[in-house]
């Protein structure tokens, strides 16, 4: 069995030490007891990143650019470098392009999942790290398209 687990967090988490000690220790916790043999998340600064210094396993970085990145290599594209917002698009733009992402990470997850066979099972998991204070609320989001997917989903509000 190959354990899939999918972390996302609020960006506004990043920048204080508290956040960064609080979303790292759940982190730390949810790799401990869901024993993942990967992690997929997004390429946002906190919870995002922060990943990556509590496993030591593949960590699937879908970007901001249409690309899956695992160890600093691209492994993939999840969208056409094209499709991706430009430097000059704004605010509005690129925060449907980055729920669009989040939507894409998390489908892709689903995918491999159903398509499970007797000779490969997959198993997801979501941990969502939330800050009430954020104004894009794309981790919520993104947990909400976890669980219509059936994929189970641990929402923790800081």
């Amino acid at each position: 069995m190959t354990k899939i687990l999918i972390v996302c967090g609020s960006r506004s988490l990043f920048g204080n030490i508290a956040n960064y000690e609080w979303a790292l220790e759940l982190i730390e916790r949810e790799i401990f007891l869901f024993k993942p043999d990967l992690i997929v998340t997004g390429d946002a600064q906190g919870p995002d990143t922060w990943t990556d210094e509590a496993f030591d396993g593949p960590v699937y970085h879908y970007t901001k650019y249409g690309t899956v990145v695992c160890h600093g290599k691209v492994i993939s594209r999840w969208a056409k470098e094209e499709d991706a917002p430009g430097p000059g698009a704004n605010k509005a733009i690129w925060k449907a392009w980055l729920l669009h992402r989040d939507r894409v990470m998390v489908q892709n997850v689903a995918k491999r999942v159903a398509e499970s066979t007797p000779d490969k099972v997959y198993e997801a998991s979501l941990l969502a790290l939330v800050d009430p204070k954020s104004d894009t609320h794309g981790t919520e989001f993104t947990a909400s398209r976890a669980e219509a997917l059936k994929i189970p989903s641990k929402k923790i509000i800081r």
